[in-house]
């Protein structure tokens, strides 16, 4: 899988929920999937995600709000790929990246594949210790992903990407 990140310096939240959740992308038998939230609907989760921001322990003028992540799996694999499976490596990926964020994921479809938008925390519930990583971490978390992919759905072959090689990013040639 191919995970994207987009940092945000403003106070988007809402923006961003409303394209995951009503987004005509979104794939309307699947689970919104959320984390340390208790929200159950758009409102309820800016107010928690703002709530939580202001816990921020250091404020820097230029700080990480949010973050717009994604995970993309390749249009071959598209038939392989169930809304359990999607959702078992996106929760895996929640912990993993930060067990104290605050997340909200939908999965979408485009035409030919699926992925996942996550709205993530800037800083960690209740601490607000910032949940910025560095790119090694960034590139250990993907290599542990990628692993669990391998490990639990060796189906997906088509969405493996070599995390670590010169072409980072790019799917591996099948």
């Amino acid at each position: 899988m191919i995970i994207k990140i987009s940092s945000r310096k403003n106070i988007s939240f809402r923006q961003l929920l409303r394209y995951m959740i009503e987004g005509e992308e979104r794939v309307p038998e699947s689970r919104i999937m959320t984390h340390n939230l208790k929200g159950g609907n758009i409102e309820e989760w800016v107010r928690e995600f703002k709530d939580n921001e202001s816990n921020r322990a250091r404020r820097r003028k230029n700080s990480t709000i949010l973050t717009h992540e994604i995970l993309s799996w390749h249009p071959k694999d598209t038939p392989k790929l169930s809304l359990a499976t999607i959702e078992n490596l996106t929760r895996e990926y929640m912990l993993k990246r930060n067990p104290h964020g605050l997340y909200v994921g939908a999965i979408h479809q485009a035409k030919d594949h699926f992925h996942v938008h996550l709205c993530v925390s800037g800083v960690e519930a209740k601490s607000g210790k910032a949940m910025r990583m560095s790119k090694g971490e960034m590139n250990r978390l993907k290599r542990f992903m990628e692993g669990v992919q391998k490990e639990r759905y060796p189906e997906l072959a088509y969405s493996r990407v070599g995390h670590g090689r010169r072409r980072q990013g790019m799917y591996l040639e099948r």
